[in-house]
């Protein structure tokens, strides 16, 4: 099962990607990001609401494709975590004046891990769209 997202944004795919990898950028959708090395092999940490994420870069190819992996390695003590490793694909695609965005996470064990893990990119992938068209920091 895979949480999928797909978006326009009225911005330059440059910038969007730039957004997507830049470590002083991240922080401006993303309030936690502890490391960011944007190169295949770089490692990452990020949280949010007492969240702890952290991956490797699997691809990343500028300015169209950034691929890492995903493991929960803290929760909030009331919450169950997604046990394993999963995936997260952005691919950047130029469109008239915007950037064509499509977001993959997964594999996840089941539905219901998949949906909520839609419901939260909504919320960041929101953010990002915010930033980069220059409507919110």
């Amino acid at each position: 099962m895979n949480a999928r997202e797909s978006f326009e944004i009225a911005a330059a795919r440059e910038h969007v990607f730039n957004l997507l990898t830049d470590p002083v950028l991240i922080p401006m959708w993303w309030p936690i990001i502890r490391r960011f090395e944007p190169r295949r092999g770089g490692r990452f940490e990020l949280g949010a609401d007492g969240w702890i994420i952290a991956g490797e870069v699997t691809a990343i190819r500028q300015p169209r494709i950034l691929e890492y992996t995903w493991r929960c390695v803290e929760h909030p003590a009331d919450r169950v975590p997604v046990t394993g490793v999963t995936n997260v694909r952005f691919e950047l695609d130029n469109g008239d004046e915007s950037t064509l965005v499509r977001l993959r996470h997964g594999a996840f064990q089941d539905a219901e891990q998949a949906r909520t893990h839609a419901h939260l990119w909504r919320h960041y992938l929101t953010r990002l769209k915010e930033v980069a068209q220059g409507k919110g920091s």
